[in-house]
């Protein structure tokens, strides 16, 4: 997945030619947010600043290894720890990878690649905090319809035994299957606490 970005429209009439590239450029910071804004757009323009998956227009596949061992290092990484990596039995000089970070982009396309992993992370957590309550609810709603259901047989069973009512206990009965019944309202969005609250006060 790439990071992309919509190019600002600056008329030529207001720029001159000298100071058009700097000021259509924008921030690597800004790059990397109006990316994750439009990352879902159907024709999106690749940045390739911004790709962290893949080589970039003439990036070499060893440069690029040096870069993805650069990127995976995390945020405590830093050029000069690639000097003792070797590839096909031989180490680079920082000259040569300091070359490859600078003509390649390195810094701007690991600041994608870590707002990439942030984003991933946020959304783990949403999913899990979105697990949590529908657990929550389901346990809730479980909870509630057994204790509609202890009412309504106990109220059958009176019934069906002929047992004399004892009025206690039947108000009791009453009022245990009005609060459940309130609380499932309340757990599939029928009641909002403060209705459910008024309820209980009647």
């Amino acid at each position: 997945m790439g990071f992309f970005y919509f190019e600002p429209f600056v008329p030529s009439s207001t720029v001159s030619p000298r100071s058009t590239k700097s000021q259509r450029r924008l921030p690597i910071a800004s790059l990397t947010l109006i990316g994750l804004l439009h990352m879902n757009k159907e024709e999106p323009i690749l940045v390739p600043e911004l790709n962290f998956e893949s080589c970039i227009p003439s990036e070499s596949t060893l440069a690029y290894a040096y870069f993805e061992m650069y990127r995976d290092a995390g945020p405590e990484r830093n050029l000069r720890m690639l000097c003792d990596c070797e590839i096909s039995g031989k180490k680079r000089s920082i000259a040569q990878i300091g070359r490859w970070s600078s003509q390649f982009h390195w810094q701007s396309r690991v600041e994608a690649y870590d707002a990439h992993i942030a984003h991933a992370a946020f959304a783990k957590l949403a999913q899990q905090r979105r697990d949590e309550i529908t657990k929550f609810i389901d346990n809730d709603m479980s909870i509630a319809l057994d204790l509609q259901d202890l009412c309504v047989m106990r109220l059958k069973r009176l019934i069906k035994d002929g047992e004399e009512a004892d009025c206690k206990e039947l108000r009791q009965l009453a009022l245990t299957y009005r609060e459940s019944r309130l609380w499932l309202m309340e757990l599939t969005g029928i009641l909002s606490d403060r209705t459910h609250d008024e309820e209980r006060a009647t």
